[in-house]
C-alpha cells in the first residue's frame, strides 16, 4: 500500500532506490538522472528548471551555443529544444531560468521552414505562446527564439538562429516523475484498484 505519506519511502513504503530504473516521489530529476531523465548524469553546465504537471521536466544549459547546436545537444541528450503549452509551463521555465542564469536561453519556437509560421522543433503543436510586444518581428531574418532573462517575465522574441546563448531543453514525461499509481500498476501493484477507475 501507500502508506500514511503517499507512497514516500519511510512509512511503511520500500526506500528509493536511485538507478532503479523508476523515478519515484522521493527522486527528483537533480539527484536521480538515471531514474527521472534516463540520463547518467546531467551535463556540468546544465541545471533541472523544473518538472510539469504532465511529468516532462525542463533543464537549463548555461553554456553558449547556436540554436541548432543547442538542438542537437538536447537531442543527444534524448530531449529537444523546450517547447512550452501553457502559461504555468511558461513560468515553471521562467523560474529554472532566473535560478541557473537569468538570461537569454533559446527555446524550440522557430519559423525556419516557412517565414512567418511558427512551429516547435519537437513537432508538438503550437497551443501557446508569450510574445513580447513587437514579436516576432524578423528583424535581420530572425527566425529562432529565445527567453528574455535579467529578472523579466520571460517573454519571448526571434533572434538569428546564429547567436550563440544559453539553452533550455524538454525532457518528455517518459522520463519524468511518474504519478504514483502509475508506479504501483508498473509494479504490479493495485491493479483491482486501477481496473476499477477504469
Amino acid at each position: 500500500d501507500l502508506g500514511i505519506c503517499g507512497g514516500e519511502a519511510g512509512c511503511g513504503n520500500a526506500e528509493s532506490v536511485c538507478g532503479d530504473g523508476v523515478c519515484t516521489v522521493d527522486e527528483s530529476a537533480d539527484a536521480c538522472p538515471e531514474d527521472c531523465l534516463d540520463l547518467p548524469e546531467l551535463p556540468a553546465d546544465c541545471n533541472v528548471a523544473g518538472t510539469t504537471d504532465g511529468g516532462d521536466t525542463f533543464i537549463i544549459c548555461q553554456n553558449a551555443a547556436t540554436w541548432f547546436d543547442a538542438r542537437s545537444t538536447c537531442q543527444d541528450l534524448g530531449a529537444d529544444l523546450a517547447s512550452v503549452h501553457s502559461a504555468d509551463e511558461q513560468a515553471l521555465l521562467v523560474a529554472g531560468n532566473q535560478a541557473a542564469l537569468d538570461g537569454y536561453v533559446w527555446i524550440g519556437i522557430n519559423d525556419i521552414d516557412d517565414e512567418g509560421n511558427f512551429a516547435w522543433s519537437d513537432g508538438s503543436p503550437v497551443d501557446f505562446t508569450f510574445w513580447a510586444p513587437g514579436e516576432p518581428n524578423d528583424a535581420n531574418g530572425e527566425d529562432c527564439t529565445h527567453i528574455y532573462g535579467d529578472g523579466s517575465d520571460g517573454t519571448w522574441n526571434d533572434l538569428p538562429c546564429d547567436a550563440a546563448i544559453p539553452f533550455a531543453c524538454r525532457f518528455t514525461g517518459s522520463g519524468g516523475l511518474q504519478p504514483i499509481p502509475v508506479v504501483a500498476a508498473n509494479a504490479g501493484q493495485f491493479n483491482t484498484l486501477l481496473a476499477a477507475v477504469e
